[in-house]
């Protein structure tokens, strides 16, 4: 069994695509929202004093499925019990509708 098809393997380069893909489109994300206007205007009601984007889950949501498909990619849910592949799907499909 080489390293690349252990589980710590799959995990840890899910984890790292997750955390650069994501790092790497938050900046992105914040200054495509800032030009087209998509913020939050600060008012009474609001604790924050300056404009906030809001499509910063954008980044969050691609690097979590990005990370997925590295995982898939690398056979990480052929490590996993048949019966929890169902798991895998129901979990992206129940993050995209939350995200939506």
């Amino acid at each position: 069994m080489t390293f690349a098809s252990t589980p710590l393997a799959v995990a840890s380069a899910s984890l790292v695509v997750a955390a650069v893909i994501t790092t790497l489109l938050v900046p992105f994300v914040l200054g495509l929202g800032l030009r087209l206007g998509l913020t939050d205007q600060p008012d009474s009601r609001k604790q924050h004093t300056t404009p906030m984007v809001r499509l910063g889950g954008i980044a969050l949501v691609l690097g979590f499925c990005l990370s997925l498909g590295v995982t898939w990619w690398m056979g990480g849910f052929g490590l996993l019990a048949p019966a929890r592949d169902q798991l895998i799907w129901t979990t992206l499909a129940g993050s995209l509708c939350f995200f939506v």
